[in-house]
């Protein structure tokens, strides 16, 4: 239980939220929680459009806003004061300085204590380490690392779980996403969850990612001490704190969040039914001496593309090719002009590479997008292809989830059987825990494709009743303005709108009765076509002639000609056949 959230007595004006007025906390400081509590609100409704760093003080509902780095507030002194059994939630995204806090905290934390660091994907252990230790690295240098500071990977550690069982740890939680993300093919997230519930008073626990939306509420089942527990994710992680942050059963000391700035995105979209054209516009950019790097979540397309691509690398998972793996992770790049590859290999990985400014991230999860746009670190400019999914594609995809979903309750309702099924196999859906003495069934697993279930259902109604949806969602997610997603695609021809917009606006002119207010109105509509598509090559302003609308209709293979008259506007035609 946070010790801090419980001495609440009942002459206590803020007995409602359980905090005395005021206290002295661990650190020296006094706290007045009543003046604190009434600015909370306004404070944290700030960060939405606040780029600098925030810290959120559980055990004191005291929010601060900061500049710099988080290395410089993630310190080793400050895991060292923390004590067995608190917690520590870090939520920001690429150039907040996560990496070189971990490398702080493994290189100056007392060297009696134990700290293990976590990640998801071997390629992102042998990057760990290289930050870590600044070392070339090959296989001899795991051997080489301080007994107490251990790097390896979640699939790993849950191997070795009982290796640690009732030992003093700091645990160092790094893309800790994984959890929710996948619990969908894997029952390692459930088997590391149950270790760190069960080993509460034993660890100290740091969790950290850029997308916490998702795991946010697997996070708060392992710290939450009362057995009560979210039944599903949340869909917002601000909103969720914001709900929740008064629980006295909560063993989170302290969440740090930034906001990210998204300025160096450009966004454009493609239909995935027409591959060829995606194929072109990345031969195009890589015709150019850049890179590009495709995220593909089916394997079958993700081969017939590189038939196409002429220099292309493709790696499909941590198995798939694993001296390209290392290479790319020791790097930071890769070699060839485009990378095919799926979230399995990327997700953590980190690309350092000037000349990679095109991603194609063709995955309708906002949270594996984020992490897919997250690969490329500190671009000055990244152009993102996003898929425009229309109703069909959405309902592929929830056909492939209902059968997932299904086979999850199947085992949730029949774990003995389903331990029979599938007990020499690799599977997500249930396992043998030694300790109980019994299956395990993965129901972070199951909650996550329900959630990916609701979402798509909901993407498809809304699809099905305003197109575009999937875009707009995700142009919405990194606020940016939706506005003519048309001229988005990669396929635009903006010519071509401007040319058909001046034809549309010259036949609606030729059957009025050309008065001046038609004149007008032919003049703002040949304005609009011409300056929002930036296809004519100039910008035509306030009021133009009647000359101006002459070169207009030229531009867009007329031949009539508009000439002026006292009340009524009459049309020649250089062609005496029209």
């Amino acid at each position: 239980m946070n010790k801090f959230m419980s001495n609440y007595g009942k002459n206590s004006p803020s007995q409602s939220i359980g905090f005395t007025i005021g206290t002295m906390d661990k650190y020296g400081e006094y706290h007045d929680f009543e003046s604190e509590f009434k600015s909370f609100k306004a404070e944290f409704s700030q960060y939405s459009n606040n780029p600098m760093l925030f810290s959120f003080c559980l055990t004191t509902i005291r929010t601060m806003w900061e500049n710099g780095y988080l290395s410089d507030k993630l310190t080793p002194d400050m895991i060292e004061t923390m004590e067995y059994g608190e917690s520590i939630c870090v939520f920001s995204h690429t150039g907040s300085g996560k990496s070189n806090a971990i490398k702080n905290i493994a290189q100056n934390i007392n060297k009696n204590e134990l700290v293990i660091i976590l990640t998801n994907r071997k390629a992102c252990v042998t990057q760990l380490i290289k930050e870590t230790f600044g070392e070339d690295v090959s296989e001899e240098i795991l051997e080489k690392i301080n007994s107490m500071i251990k790097i390896m990977t979640y699939q790993k550690f849950a191997l070795l779980r009982h290796q640690y069982q009732g030992k003093k740890i700091t645990l160092i939680c790094d893309e800790c996403h994984c959890f929710a993300e996948d619990a969908t093919f894997s029952c390692y997230p459930k088997q590391i969850a149950m270790f760190l519930q069960s080993n509460h008073e034993n660890t100290k626990r740091i969790y950290m990612t850029a997308t916490p939306d998702d795991v946010l509420t697997v996070i708060w089942n392992i710290e939450k001490t009362d057995g009560q527990k979210f039944p599903s994710p949340a869909e917002d992680c601000e909103n969720f704190i914001k709900s929740e942050y008064h629980d006295e059963n909560i063993c989170i000391q302290h969440i740090y969040m930034k906001k990210p700035d998204w300025n160096y995105l450009e966004f454009k979209f493609y239909d995935p039914d027409k591959r060829d054209v995606l194929i072109d516009y990345i031969n195009q950019i890589c015709s150019k001496g850049q890179k590009a790097l495709v995220f593909i979540n089916d394997k079958e397309k993700g081969a017939a593309m590189q038939e196409k691509l002429p220099d292309c690398q493709h790696i499909y998972s941590d198995e798939d090719k694993t001296a390209e793996i290392h290479e790319i992770a020791v790097s930071n790049y890769f070699q060839s002009d485009v990378l095919v590859t799926t979230k399995v290999a990327g997700n953590g990985l980190s690309l350092h590479d000037d000349s990679l400014t095109l991603i194609i991230a063709e995955h309708f999860d906002p949270v594996a997008i984020q992490q897919i746009i997250g690969r490329a670190r500190n671009p000055k400019h990244l152009t993102v292809l996003i898929p425009d999914y229309k109703a069909n594609h959405l309902g592929s995809i929830e056909g492939k989830l209902l059968m997932q979903l299904k086979e999850f309750q199947w085992v949730k309702d029949n774990p003995d059987f389903a331990m029979e099924k599938y007990c020499h196999t690799d599977n997500p859906y249930v396992y043998y825990d030694g300790n109980f003495k019994k299956p395990v069934v993965n129901d972070i697993g199951h909650s996550q494709i329900k959630r990916q279930l609701e979402y798509v259902q909901q993407l498809k109604q809304e699809e099905l009743e305003n197109p575009h949806a999937h875009i707009r969602r995700i142009m919405s997610l990194y606020g940016k303005t939706a506005k003519n997603i048309d001229e988005m695609f990669i396929d635009y021809n903006s010519k071509k709108e401007c040319i058909d917009r001046i034809h549309e606006a010259w036949k609606t002119f030729k059957a009025s009765q050309r008065t001046d207010a038609d004149l007008n109105i032919l003049k703002e509509a040949l304005k609009s076509a011409c300056n929002e598509t930036g296809a004519y090559g100039k910008e035509l302003k306030s009021n133009i002639q009647i000359d101006t609308i002459n070169k207009v209709l030229a531009f867009a293979g007329f031949k009539d000609r508009l000439q002026s008259g006292r009340t009524v506007f009459g049309i020649n035609s250089t062609d005496e056949n029209n």
